[in-house]
């Protein structure tokens, strides 16, 4: 059990299938080939997973995700996984903000909570020795700015720089996950 009561063997058997998804039931689990970053799994005619997403940008992203989990590093999957958490919390917020669904008296309560999903990120991150990656400084730049924000339309400025820094982990994830 890991000090701060987080148990990957709990996790094990959702990871396993992740795996057994992204690489089929040949590779990598069963000692077959492992993943090869500069061709595997490329794009969808390299991979036994296949996405539905038509945008270049976001289809390139889903298949960065889809290296990351395959990589068989659980400690780089699971920061794939609170980043994500984290953007989408911001993306959600941002909008509801500037269509006045946000109060100015629920900034403390935001604030906290996205600060929140924040601290997951980089806690997971330094728990498991992958917070000199790149991206790092700035996602703790952006836990100071969510932590100082003084309105609620600061907390959704924030929403942009978030989405970058993702693009950054998971930049510095996938270079982790190569060997």
């Amino acid at each position: 059990m890991h000090p701060h009561g987080f148990c990957f063997e709990k996790l094990r058997p959702l990871y396993l299938n992740i795996l057994l998804l992204c690489n089929g039931p040949n590779r990598g689990l069963t000692g077959g080939p492992e993943l090869d970053y500069h061709h595997g799994m490329a794009n969808e005619h390299d991979s036994p997973y296949h996405t539905t997403v038509q945008d270049p940008h976001w289809r390139d992203e889903e298949f960065q995700w889809v290296r990351i989990l395959a990589s068989g590093q659980p400690a780089a999957g699971m920061v794939l996984l609170y980043i994500q958490k984290a953007c989408t919390a911001f993306h959600e917020f941002e909008p509801a903000c500037h269509a006045g669904a946000v109060n100015a008296d629920q900034l403390d309560f935001f604030r906290r909570r996205l600060a929140q999903r924040v601290r997951q990120v980089l806690d997971t991150m330094q728990n498991n020795q992958l917070d000199r990656i790149r991206g790092a400084v700035e996602l703790r730049r952006i836990l100071s700015h969510v932590e100082s924000a003084v309105t609620v339309d600061e907390l959704a400025e924030l929403s942009g720089a978030v989405h970058e820094v993702n693009h950054l982990l998971l930049d510095g994830l996938e270079a982790e996950c190569r060997p």
